[in-house]
């Protein structure tokens, strides 16, 4: 939850400064017709998409083929539930981070949302899993955000 609190902030910040940087780089005479709370809004609505639809274009277009070894890193790991999905956050040809999402049943508590960030390396045409952690698991102990925030 502190991490999408932490985004929208970000996002925000972010915001705030092209709108300043573009109202500065305004004239004088022009200010007047410039409605600096459109750029501000405008802004701050492509912040918060622009990452995202990064994540999801990166997921389409190399993710088909790492599905395989997120589900055999998750299997490997101490993760007791279902993945609901995974997104490829960064790609650089040779590695790609990876946030995988599931579903963990807890006693006394119900269903919990579990993050974990991986790190896959590509051998040919096929991915193997580097290394692993839990970014957000009660039963782990983490209580951390991924960028952009999934849960």
């Amino acid at each position: 939850m502190f991490g999408i609190v932490a985004y929208i902030g970000e996002c925000f910040g972010f915001a705030v400064l092209v709108t300043l940087i573009y109202m500065l780089a305004k004239p004088l005479k022009n200010r007047d017709e410039v409605k600096s709370w459109k750029v501000l809004i405008n802004t701050f609505v492509v912040a918060l998409i622009v990452p995202f639809a990064a994540v999801e274009v990166a997921t389409r277009t190399v993710g088909k083929s790492m599905k395989e070894t997120v589900e055999e890193a998750v299997a490997s790991s101490d993760f007791e539930g279902d993945l609901n999905y995974y997104k490829v956050t960064s790609y650089n040809g040779k590695s790609a981070r990876v946030v995988a999402v599931g579903t963990v049943e807890e006693p006394f508590v119900g269903d919990e949302k579990v993050v974990m960030a991986m790190t896959l390396t590509r051998d040919g045409d096929s991915w193997t899993a580097d290394s692993y952690r839990f970014v957000s698991s009660n039963r782990h102990n983490t209580d951390g955000w991924s960028f952009p925030p999934y849960w």
